[in-house]
Formats: structure tokens, C-alpha cells, sequence
């Protein structure tokens, strides 16, 4: 009758129910409460949607795909204190504090201005952040618990604000022009996997 499936992270399993429509029904609510269903991934063909007030009746969700959609604003994750899991690649006309989201683990994310306080999310495990304006990673340093980042596509010219970062297992650096030294990591022990690139001046 609905379309569940179980979507697996690095740090956890969801059960994950698809949305293909903008609106969703009393029924639909119910059905997502009574069964344990943790997670929902927003694939209606719409590619621009007035909000998602709706999910605000859902705070049991750890498990959020809103998409590279755009969306005038996006007020009702605020109320999502258990979300674990958030990927949002798209746009929104109106600012989001995440800081409200203390037991967000896993952030998949287009930088955008109007994304307020990412860098507050201090329990976050991993980080794929895409177009970071900056040109230094210093607001990376509260991230302790970071075990997976990638940056891309970013005007960065070093990583040195990621050198307290004693837990990263993972580190993507992909298509940062701009980026001139990975010294930052230089006496980081932990990692295991280093991937850079296009990073053309990195030596």
C-alpha cells in the first residue's frame, strides 16, 4: 500500500517512507506513527514546494531527503528534535536554524546563507557540504566529532581549521581550486581514507 525501504548509513539503518506527492494525507500520518517508520525522502516531481509544515506532526523522524528541490521555507524541521539524518542539496527562500537539531549525526548539504547555525551541530559524524564560500575551514573546528567530511567544489585555500579534528576516519577534498596546502592534517593519525581531487595546486 505505501512505499517503505530501508536506507543504510555508516552509522545507521532507517526505515524510510517515499513521498511522491506535495501534499500527504491524515491517513498517511497515522500509518507512519503506528509503524514505526523513522524516515521519509521527498521525491514528488514538484521541483519547487511552499514548505514542509506538514512533516512538523511527524517528530518521531530521524530520516530526512528533502532533495535539490526549492522551497519558500522550511520552518517545520525546526521541529524535529530527533532528526538524525538530514540531506537537503537544494534551496530555500527563508533561513533554517539548525541549532534546534542537537542530535543531527549525518548533514548532507548545499551551503546556502539562509542555513543558519550548521556549524552549531556539534554531534554531527559526518558533513558533505557543497559550494562553502569561505576561504579558510575555521568554522569546521567545532565539529570534534566529525568521523567523515567532504568538501566541494569551494574557494578554500587551506584546511588548517581542521587540525583539532582528532576523530576523522574519512576526508574528501574534491574540485577546490583554490586550495594550496593540506598541512592542517599533517599529524592527524586517525585517518584512513584521504581523497583529493582536483585540487590542481595541492603539491
Amino acid at each position: 500500500m505505501y512505499d517503505v525501504v530501508t536506507v543504510e548509513t555508516d552509522f545507521k539503518n532507517y526505515n524510510v517512507f517515499i513521498q511522491e506527492s506535495k501534499f500527504i494525507a491524515k491517513e498517511v500520518i497515522n500509518f507512519l506513527k503506528d509503524n514505526n517508520i523513522n524516515g521519509i525522502s521527498l521525491e514528488m516531481d514538484e521541483k519547487i514546494l511552499p514548505n514542509v509544515d506538514f512533516l512538523s506532526e511527524l517528530t518521531q523522524l530521524e530520516y530526512l531527503n528533502l532533495g535539490r528541490k526549492s522551497y519558500e521555507n522550511l520552518n517545520g524541521i525546526e521541529k524535529l528534535v530527533n532528526l538524525e539524518y538530514l540531506d537537503f542539496e537544494g534551496i530555500c527562500e527563508e533561513s533554517l536554524d539548525l541549532s534546534k537539531l542537537t542530535k543531527l549525526q549525518d548533514l548532507f548539504v548545499l551551503y546556502n546563507k539562509k542555513i543558519q547555525n550548521m556549524f552549531d551541530c556539534v554531534n554531527l559524524k559526518r558533513l558533505v557540504i557543497h559550494h562553502y564560500k569561505k576561504k579558510n575551514t575555521d568554522e569546521f573546528t567545532k565539529l570534534k566529532k566529525l568521523k567523515i567530511l567532504e568538501i566541494w567544489s569551494s574557494p578554500i585555500q587551506n584546511i588548517d581549521g581542521l587540525m583539532d579534528l582528532k576523530e576523522i576516519e574519512r576526508l574528501e577534498l574534491r574540485y577546490l581550486s583554490k586550495l594550496e596546502s593540506i598541512d592542517g592534517i599533517k599529524n592527524n593519525t586517525s585517518i584512513k581514507e584521504l581523497w583529493i581531487q582536483n585540487c590542481k595546486k595541492v603539491k
